[in-house]
Formats: C-alpha cells, sequence, structure tokens
C-alpha cells in the first residue's frame, strides 16, 4: 500500500506540522465546511499520548 501514498509522511512529521497548518485549516472550515449555524458546534482533536 505504499505505493499509492508516495509523498505520505509519517504520523510524527505530521504531528509536528499540525499548529502551523491549525490556523489556515480553521480558516478554510471558517469560510466553506461550516453551514447555517445551529447552535451546537463540536470538534474533536485526537493527540498521541
Amino acid at each position: 500500500m505504499k505505493a499509492e501514498f508516495l509523498d505520505a509522511i509519517s504520523y510524527d512529521r505530521a504531528v509536528e506540522l499540525q499548529p502551523k497548518a491549525m490556523a489556515p485549516l480553521m480558516m478554510l472550515l471558517k469560510l466553506v465546511g461550516f453551514g447555517e449555524c445551529t447552535g451546537i458546534t463540536f470538534m474533536a482533536l485526537c493527540r498521541k499520548l
């Protein structure tokens, strides 16, 4: 399966890049990801322990 994902990064690298990518991701979600607000918003973030 690795052949299908040649440019994939490791989990540890993804965790390192997460803080840098969070602000652009939030802007994208705010602009196009969320529909009309119903009063309840839920977002879950998982961390490696």
